[in-house]
């Protein structure tokens, strides 16, 4: 998604369901009764500082395993900041992200949530098929272009080498075995 805002030249704004997360996640492992409550203050605010030594604060004395839980998100809210600052702060004409949903809609709907079996490059295939449908491709035109360009390959005249036709040759003469040779050297004058 990030690659895409720099390609786009849009704001990266994080939605609200994966803030609401790690905010969570940090709260569980925290075990205390406010810390919900005091992460979010710390995000209306833009207090990053605060929110980190708060963190730091409340981990002493913590097992190495909490301690990377807790760390793991709040590695996430700093990589983050700016989109959780703008999703907060709700500036002019920035009202989220509808990117976890479309996702579900339109690929979970063939791939996961109603799953069917796929190989890597069929997978691929319907992703970017669904993609085009749901930005406006016509399907219809799309069939039609791709058989145009199938016709065009066909008609194109192929030259073999001699070298070519031997190696095929003797390809099929492995594959049908001696039959073959057989069927063609006992054919009758007649």
């Amino acid at each position: 998604m990030k690659k895409g805002v720099e390609m786009l030249g849009t704001k990266f704004v994080l939605d609200g369901f994966h803030i609401k997360k790690y905010v969570k996640k940090l709260a569980r492992e925290l075990r205390e009764e406010e810390s919900e409550k005091d992460i979010r203050n710390y995000l209306e605010k833009g207090e990053r500082k605060k929110l980190e030594e708060w963190v730091k604060q409340n981990v002493k004395g913590m097992d190495e395993r909490k301690r990377k839980h807790v760390e793991e998100s709040l590695s996430y809210i700093r990589r983050n900041w700016k989109g959780i600052r703008k999703r907060i702060k709700k500036e002019e004409g920035i009202l989220g992200s509808s990117t976890e949903s479309h996702v579900s809609h339109v690929l979970s709907a063939r791939m996961s949530s109603r799953p069917m079996r796929w190989s890597k490059k069929g997978a691929d295939k319907v992703s970017q098929l669904r993609i085009y449908w749901k930005n406006g491709g016509e399907i219809r035109e799309l069939l039609h272009s791709l058989r145009r360009e199938e016709e065009k390959k066909e008609e194109e005249i192929k030259y073999f080498s001699a070298s070519q036709m031997i190696s095929w040759e003797r390809q099929k003469q492995k594959s049908y075995g001696k039959y073959i040779d057989r069927l063609q050297t006992s054919v009758s004058k007649q």
